[in-house]
């Protein structure tokens, strides 16, 4: 039998990699496809969800107990500007219904950079808003080909 040497850094990321499996915890992918809608036969729940929007980022937090990396599909459908989340349960969890759920998000999140990551029973999806040009807040009127700007009156 050959016996490898394995480093210690090595080592620490594989039993990482194995608790995720185990915990549900860490890095799910995002898909950019049409939402695929519930399992056909399948009993559906909608599971609880926030979303918290600012300048730079949108995120919608998902309370979906039972889901790990594994069972969990996350979709970006860019032509309806909507996130889809399914969690398909097996075994006994599966008697109580798939996690599911659509929302739809405002037209300025650039869906490409979409990150999500699960941690216990909490789906994180963070979905960062595109970068736009700042504002000066200074109205521009054209008259005659010209730019004219326009000072507010104090």
């Amino acid at each position: 039998m050959n016996l490898h040497p394995i480093r210690l850094d090595e080592m620490f990321a594989l039993t990482r990699q194995a608790l995720r499996r185990v915990t549900g915890r860490g890095r799910v992918p995002v898909k950019e496809q049409r939402v695929p809608g519930v399992r056909p036969g399948c009993v559906t729940r909608r599971p609880d969800f926030d979303l918290i929007e600012n300048e730079q980022l949108v995120t919608v937090s998902f309370h979906v107990p039972g889901a790990v990396a594994g069972n969990t599909l996350v979709v970006w459908d860019e032509a309806l500007h909507t996130l889809g989340v399914r969690v398909e349960l097996a075994g006994a969890s599966a008697a109580t219904g798939d996690w599911y759920a659509e929302v739809v998000l405002p037209s300025t999140v650039d869906g490409s950079r979409l990150k999500a990551t699960l941690s216990g029973d909490t789906l994180l999806v963070k979905a960062p808003q595109r970068d736009t040009p700042a504002l000066t807040g200074l109205p521009l009127f054209v008259a005659l080909g010209e730019a004219i700007s326009v000072q507010p009156t104090a």
